[in-house]
């Protein structure tokens, strides 16, 4: 998937995007946000997550009890 983003001052109803160029012929999806707008949409999966996470207590540690491994019995 190739995607781009332009951001324009909009002055017109019409407006002129050659950066549109290698889109033609193609079946696009044009979103149109107002510039003070927050959202941003995740690029991917791993993306939508990001900053998710306030604090790691024990990152390298089990995820599970000890006594709950079946490889351990």
């Amino acid at each position: 998937m190739y995607a781009i983003r332009i951001m324009k001052d909009v002055d017109s109803e019409r407006i002129t995007l050659p950066e549109l160029k290698p889109f033609i012929g193609r079946k696009v999806e044009i979103i149109v946000m107002d510039g003070e707008c927050s959202v941003s949409v995740p690029s991917s999966p791993e993306r939508s997550l990001a900053g998710s996470v306030v604090r790691y207590d024990d990152p390298f540690g089990s995820a599970v009890f000890e006594d709950d491994w079946e490889a351990l019995r």
